[in-house]
């Protein structure tokens, strides 16, 4: 029986060689681990040197996290402004210019990213082939980033009423009408992603637009969208507003945010370009 157990054992590396030998790249892909993953995810170790930084040892990537302000809110809806680093940014590093990925021109400077929530559902569009784009998944203010995932299987899920699912059990449906996402936590919080910045084409993300608790506390946010920048003043209120708004108009950048004890917070920015405002202050 031991002999027998023995030559079983040898036959794995030979069994493992032959799986890979007839595996495609996209394949073991599929897992969830790329070489230019960025952020956080809760199934990853990540290298800290200090309270703020983190290395993923697979993809290099560096990640800064720095919590900036937190104001107490009602019912312990806390306004929390984060504000997050990626060193994986550069797209097309064979070539020989070097793109940056839309999503990393921030109001902070290059790799840079503050927000409240983003969805990325480009993996989502029609006659999109995804060559550096971005697929379907979920990224919080602190930089963690969730898989979204199919939740249609009626045999396991049929007491659950969503489009979709996150590992951490996050419920989401796509809202047609107001093209919009709509996410709620098991706490019963309900996140609204009412801020479509796409150009149809390489990039498609929904910010979050609404954050609302179950007793009815709401945190509230609104974007500049990309008409009359030429104002070179960032307190006129003539930055970023549009007459007839559509998606291809909207920006990522805050302009505005109302906690959930109605304190308002106004985001100054100075244009250079619609993707490339720079905040100047916090009032």
């Amino acid at each position: 029986m031991i002999e027998r157990f023995l030559k079983k054992r040898q036959l794995l590396p030979s069994l493992f060689l032959l799986f890979i030998t007839f595996i495609k790249p996209t394949e073991l892909l599929a897992v969830g681990e790329y070489y230019d993953e960025t952020g956080f995810r809760s199934n990853k170790t990540y290298i800290s040197y200090s309270p703020q930084e983190y290395i993923n040892p697979f993809s290099g990537n560096l990640i800064l996290s720095h919590t900036d302000i937190t104001l107490p809110g009602n019912g312990g809806l806390d306004l929390t402004i984060q504000r997050t680093y990626n060193s994986k940014i550069f797209s097309e590093i064979t070539s020989s210019t070097f793109g940056i990925a839309g999503g990393v021109l921030g109001s902070l400077g290059v790799g840079w990213d503050l927000h409240f929530g983003r969805i990325s559902d480009l993996g989502l569009l029609d006659n999109v082939t995804l060559i550096n784009a971005n697929p379907f998944f979920l990224q919080m203010p602190d930089g963690s980033i969730h898989s979204i995932l199919n939740n249609d299987h009626q045999n396991i899920n049929s007491n659950v009423n969503s489009q979709f699912i996150t590992e951490d059990f996050w419920l989401i449906n796509y809202d047609g009408v107001n093209n919009r996402y709509i996410m709620t936590l098991p706490d019963g919080t309900v996140y609204t992603f009412g801020q479509h910045v796409t150009d149809s084409l390489s990039y498609s993300f929904y910010y979050v637009t609404s954050i609302k608790d179950k007793n009815g506390n709401e945190i509230s946010i609104e974007y500049f969208d990309c008409c009359n920048m030429s104002d070179p003043n960032p307190d006129s209120g003539n930055i970023g507003t549009c007459t007839n708004s559509n998606p291809l108009t909207k920006t990522r950048h805050i302009k505005g945010v109302i906690d959930s004890v109605g304190r308002v917070i106004n985001f100054s920015m100075l244009n250079n370009s619609c993707r490339g405002m720079q905040l100047v202050r916090l009032t």
